[in-house]
């Protein structure tokens, strides 16, 4: 809608136990300038929304190639938003960043299905 944060505090972070062992861990925090943080290559190249989806299972390496087929074919390509997916020690992760949260969920949908093998994503999340 036009928005735009200058300055702020956000936190973000993960814990993923399997039969109580720690099998995945990360923390992501932005203070102070956000704005300019985030026009950083190596932050988030100037997109405002981002996404992390995490997938630990027995499908994992069998979906890797799909969610990469399905992020390469999704509309928009590159020009709209940047990410990958990789798969490694038995995790399945995607980062994905766009110029909005409508161009983010356009690439989330159809992501998130795959990783629900082929089943449609929650009502909720029909663009």
């Amino acid at each position: 809608m036009g928005e735009a944060v200058e300055r702020g505090f956000f936190r973000d972070r993960w814990r993923v136990r399997r039969n109580g062992r720690l099998i995945h861990a990360e923390e992501m925090r932005f203070a102070g300038e956000i704005e300019r943080m985030a026009e950083a290559a190596a932050v988030l190249s100037g997109q405002v929304a981002f996404a992390t989806l995490f997938y630990t299972g027995p499908l994992g390496e069998t979906l890797l190639p799909r969610l990469r087929d399905c992020l390469a074919g999704t509309p928009g390509g590159a020009s709209s938003w940047t990410g990958g997916a990789s798969h490694w020690n038995g995790k399945l992760i995607a980062r994905i960043a766009a110029p909005t949260g409508f161009d983010l969920r356009k690439v989330l949908t159809p992501a998130i299905s795959v990783l629900r093998n082929g089943s449609p994503v929650p009502k909720v999340w029909n663009i």
